[in-house]
């Protein structure tokens, strides 16, 4: 039950560092950087493509190393490609943010439902109210990341704090969710 409840709260956490990819990186690219509307536009294209192949590679990483750790290699890759924003303006550095983080926004889902799948014990109706939760918790840490990053940018206009609450928030719920599975074997292991 605290693994189920980490993976629903590392997804929420995930919701909220995917924001700046979905909401400020043309911005960041068309008027932070200013390269103009036509070059934020092929970065959002950009983000496109890697949304059309990222369910499919992330279910094959899944199928070859298992849903938890194809949740944690996602987690990580999120946190990374946010990262690549803050060590280079290059464009084609932003261009593979952009592909790699557009794979991620919808590769995220399937792990993340197996991972809960895994998780939620046997049934059904045990295994769709836990999708239920989980995806409550995407919805809320999306919302929530987008009304207060929107209000630290009006406040800060600052593109790189953005982007380091972005790559905080997911890694603070791969923190959260890698304890409570530690704590979930370690308390097999003193039961058994």
């Amino acid at each position: 039950a605290r693994a189920l409840k980490a993976v629903t709260i590392l997804y929420g956490l995930c919701a909220f560092g995917l924001v700046p990819h979905m909401v400020f990186l043309v911005d960041y690219v068309a008027r932070g950087l200013e390269r103009g509307l036509g070059e934020g536009a092929l970065i959002w294209t950009l983000f496109g493509v890697g949304a059309l192949i990222g369910p499919m590679a992330t279910g094959r990483l899944a199928d070859r190393i298992g849903f938890a750790a194809a949740l944690r290699w996602v987690v990580a890759a999120e946190a990374a490609v946010v990262a690549l924003l803050l060590l280079s303006a290059h464009p084609m550095v932003i261009a593979a943010s952009a592909v790699i983080g557009g794979m991620l926004t919808p590769g995220l889902v399937p792990v993340t439902l197996g991972r809960v799948r895994e998780l939620s014990g046997d049934g059904e109706a045990a295994k769709a109210a836990a999708w239920g939760k989980a995806t409550a918790g995407f919805a809320v840490g999306q919302a929530i990341g987008a009304y207060l990053l929107a209000w630290v940018f009006d406040l800060r206009h600052d593109y790189h704090l953005l982007f380091q609450l972005a790559i905080a928030a997911p890694l603070l719920g791969l923190v959260l969710e890698m304890t409570a599975v530690r704590g979930a074997r370690r308390r097999a292991r003193e039961g058994a």
